[in-house]
């Protein structure tokens, strides 16, 4: 298991029992990453200061963390001031859902 496959098995195990959590993780090079889930609807939010982060690195924690092909990217910046500064955020979001179907023996 690589590393990055290891944070995002401990990231969803994190929340995956909460019905509405999120949890976040720097990684080196300034990428974060958060998870968050809130019932069925699950959101992948890769962010860096200053520049948007790259097509590879949303390609590889798209399938790391197991975000449906085809889930279209949405790209947008946001400004953080605390500590007296501003912090020009460029982020990557990923939405989906996540919608457990009841087992046929049940039905």
């Amino acid at each position: 298991m690589s590393k990055l496959s290891s944070i995002a098995a401990s990231m969803r195990s994190t929340i995956a029992d909460k019905p509405a959590a999120w949890v976040s993780q720097p990684l080196p090079g300034g990428l974060e990453i958060v998870l968050s889930h809130r019932e069925e609807s699950w959101r992948l939010a890769l962010r860096r200061l200053d520049v948007y982060p790259s097509d590879t690195e949303v390609d590889v924690c798209s399938r790391v963390f197991g975000v449906p092909e085809g889930t279209e990217p949405l790209r947008h910046r946001s400004n953080d001031r605390s500590n007296d500064r501003v912090a020009h955020y460029h982020i990557v979001e990923l939405n989906w859902r996540e919608i457990e179907l009841p087992c046929a023996a049940t039905l």
